[in-house]
């Protein structure tokens, strides 16, 4: 049986090459061409926030596809 992981917004995940910690604010669908062909895209982009000071400042925006964002980030259950 495979497991379906899935992205949980307001949860904190762990960036598991350097163990930095982020915040999922949002999951965006894309809806180009939505007009012509009915449909959104569902794979989704999320949208996380840095909490730590490093190369960038804690508060920075990142965005990723949901299956990659899953593929290099676990969740940190609290």
């Amino acid at each position: 049986m495979k497991l379906r992981r899935e992205v949980i917004v307001g949860a904190t995940y762990r960036h598991k090459p350097s163990g930095g910690l982020y915040r999922v604010d949002a999951l965006h669908h894309d809806a180009t061409d939505y007009e012509k062909t009915g449909k959104v895209k569902l794979d989704g982009t999320v949208l996380y926030t840095q909490l730590y000071h490093g190369s960038f400042l804690r508060g920075t925006k990142w965005t990723r596809g949901a299956a990659d964002f899953l593929r290099h980030f676990e969740h940190v259950k609290k």
